[in-house]
């Protein structure tokens, strides 16, 4: 998940959000070779195996991108690592808790 991954289609009949590139996606449980932009990249090894808090990582940081506009870069990655708000978000990520991160998102609303 990253914001050039993410399409809105506001024509006739309402507004939808869509992902796409699914190019580097694997299953859970597949060891896989790392092909995507760093900054979403929440493993430093490859190849590496992925999981569900992968993906939610990068929904964070793409929200925080969002929320900042700022780009993908070190500088964003300095001032997130050093808001305690955004590395609780991180946490939350990393522990797959969806319903404090859907809270989260609510409360930068």
């Amino acid at each position: 998940v990253k914001p050039h991954n993410i399409f809105i289609d506001d024509g006739p009949g309402g507004c939808g959000v869509f992902l796409s590139d699914w190019g580097s996606a694997a299953r859970t449980g597949e060891r896989t070779s790392w092909a995507g932009t760093d900054y979403f990249y929440t493993r430093q090894m490859e190849p590496h195996w992925p999981v569900p808090a992968d993906d939610l990582v990068a929904f964070v940081r793409t929200i925080f991108l969002l929320f900042t506009n700022q780009s993908p870069s070190e500088a964003a990655m300095r001032y997130m690592a050093h808001s305690p708000r955004w590395q609780e978000a991180i946490r939350l990520a990393h522990r797959c808790d969806y319903d404090a991160l859907r809270n989260f998102i609510n409360q930068q609303l």
